[in-house]
């Protein structure tokens, strides 16, 4: 949040005393940005960031050296959304200043409404975001999972044990607030079943499972006919989740991967594979 304006920062802090710098009023987070010198630069400039605060300016966040004879200086936009002062010095003499103000990019969570107990799954991430931010799964006010969403687009989660309704939340790593926040609900499931859906012939297939792994429990891929081309049995399983690994059939096709009863025929769990 803004707490004093930009204008009202700079506007009392020293005059410039030359060598102007002109910088876009306004940037996304993590935006490559080209700081205009007016004036060739002089040996020994330094072009440095600080965040504008509650109480003024902050402690310099980056320092950039500036070539002799530059026109430009090229930086980074800071990752977080906020108010900014862009200073060309000279030792400890400021010889200039230009405002710099970081938008904030919304945030977006895409992740399935509803998952089987220990289900891993996975949340997408849209927008601008730091390392150090978090993806929790929250209930009440008790942080039931918490994982820093680091550089990737995707983050694989699993979910609690309990059934019920939980927050699905995207949480600032420097503030703690919630920046995203979307409704997970734990339902109950028979079986559920995580593999690739296109797979080349005779490809060993990663699958996870997660079920009763009952006395007459497989998983099995099937040919659209419903002939069985290979099975495993999950008898004797002493957990209701785990992985396996199965060949692809060496027949281009389209199948499918299926958890089921084979004394009964009851299906608890499908999705197609096909082998290309």
């Amino acid at each position: 949040m803004r707490i004093l304006s930009l204008a009202a920062v700079l506007g009392v802090l020293i005059q410039p005393v030359g060598a102007q710098i002109v910088a876009p009023p306004t940037v996304d987070p993590g935006e490559a940005v080209a700081v205009a010198l007016e004036t060739p630069a002089r040996a020994g400039l330094v072009l440095r960031v600080r965040p504008i605060g509650q109480e003024g300016l902050g402690t310099v966040i980056a320092s950039h050296a500036v070539f002799e004879g530059a026109a430009q200086v090229a930086l980074i936009a800071p990752a977080r959304p906020g108010s900014y002062a862009l200073e060309l010095v000279a030792g400890e003499r400021v010889l200039s200043r230009a405002a710099l103000e970081v938008a904030a990019v919304a945030l977006t969570l895409t992740a399935p409404a509803e998952v089987g107990p220990a289900q891993p799954f996975k949340v997408g991430v849209s927008g601008q975001r730091a390392p150090e931010d978090r993806i929790e799964i929250v209930r009440g006010s008790a942080v039931v999972v918490s994982v820093n969403v680091g550089e990737a687009a995707s983050i694989t989660l699993d979910a609690p044990d309990t059934l019920g309704r939980y927050a699905l939340r995207y949480v600032d790593g420097a503030s703690g607030a919630a920046m995203a926040e979307t409704v997970l609900t734990v339902t109950a499931a028979r079986a559920w079943l995580g593999a690739s859906s296109v797979v080349s012939p005779g490809q060993t297939l990663r699958i996870e499972w997660y079920g009763p792994a009952g006395a007459n429990h497989a998983i099995q891929i099937q040919r659209a006919d419903g002939a069985t081309v290979v099975e495993r049995s999950l008898a004797g399983g002493t957990t209701r989740r785990g992985a396996l690994s199965l060949d692809a059939p060496r027949t281009r096709g389209r199948y499918r991967l299926r958890y089921l009863d084979v004394r009964t025929g009851d299906v608890l769990s499908d999705q197609p594979l096909i082998v290309r």
